[in-house]
């Protein structure tokens, strides 16, 4: 039986590829994946609170919550069964505009960047406003094997 993980955004880590990052499913010319689910996740209030309070809109994060760049905290998942793992979209505040990717190893995670092999990037341009993104979409990563780290 296969388990569903809806892996939610929380924070970025910026890294620099010296390798290609692919493009997951395409997009249009605003950003938008071609590979959208056509189920929508349903984001529960209890948690967009959550994210809110530990994302403040307008707070340097570095100063609000340090914590959130300490590399010694890990900042995968290891599945422990067969899984389906979607990737939603919440929300955004940035006053530019980003991209989000993932990539995936087993065994040790890479020591440096040079070491991730294959990042894709899901939502070329993370956008709430302009007709890009709204909450809840998502898009399929994949079925990974257990033991696989996202």
């Amino acid at each position: 039986m296969k388990n569903t993980l809806l892996i939610i955004l929380l924070f970025l880590h910026t890294i620099s590829f010296s390798q290609n990052i692919t493009n997951m499913g395409g997009h249009n010319y605003k950003g938008i994946p071609n590979n959208l689910d056509t189920k929508e996740e349903s984001i529960r209030l209890d948690l967009l609170k959550d994210i809110s309070l530990l994302l403040p809109d307008g707070k340097n994060l570095q100063n609000f919550n340090p914590s959130l760049y300490n590399r010694s905290i890990l900042s995968f998942i290891t599945l422990q069964e067969n899984s389906d793992v979607y990737l939603a979209f919440i929300s955004e505040g940035a006053d530019f505009k980003s991209s989000v990717g993932f990539y995936t190893f087993k065994g040790n995670p890479p020591s440096h960047p040079t070491q991730i092999y294959s990042p894709k990037v899901v939502f070329p341009n993370v956008t709430q406003g302009e007709g890009v993104l709204k909450q809840g979409n998502r898009v399929k990563l994949g079925n990974f094997e257990a033991g696989t780290s996202i």
